[in-house]
């Protein structure tokens, strides 16, 4: 049900992101001067890609809550953000695609280092799998900095 959730997900997006809304959201991202002096309600926009947001994570949440018995807040770990980021970052720019590829090659190399056996403790071991996805990320970021499904024009490098 995650799944496909998440696939309906993203093919929603993918349309709006290509109907004359989501370019009204490309032009607020890209300059907002720009698109309000064409008339666009640039805080009406954005406070409608803000519920779309929250829709999502509730969403995530709901399915979160479903495969958890108990919450606890040390769950909840910094690691957690940085594994998002990293998906960002491996997915790249403005590409849900890229978001949902991202995070399967994330999963990829978090599961795929548990093979590594070194005579290290575990904790010492889970430090190295970290540091090895940093290297891939920093590997990404001065070979590819729009990530791998990015769009090299949608970034900005600079005003």
């Amino acid at each position: 049900m995650v799944w496909l959730t998440a696939l309906v997900a993203t093919v929603l997006l993918h349309f709006a992101q290509k109907s004359p809304w989501g370019r009204v959201l490309r032009a607020v991202r890209e300059d907002e001067d720009a698109a309000r002096a064409l008339g666009k309600n640039t805080l009406g926009y954005k406070l409608q890609s803000l519920a779309i947001a929250a829709t999502l994570g509730a969403f995530a949440g709901f399915f979160l809550a479903i495969n958890l018995n108990f919450l606890n807040p040390d769950e909840f770990e910094a690691v957690f953000t940085f594994i998002g980021y990293a998906v960002l970052v491996l997915g790249g720019l403005a590409n849900y695609w890229g978001v949902a590829l991202g995070a399967i090659i994330m999963w990829t190399i978090l599961e795929g280092t548990r093979f590594v056996d070194l005579p290290i403790s575990a904790e010492r071991e889970a430090a190295v799998r970290f540091m090895i996805v940093g290297v891939v990320l920093i590997l990404l970021m001065a070979f590819r900095p729009q990530g791998m499904f990015g769009k090299k024009e949608e970034m900005v490098l600079g005003e």
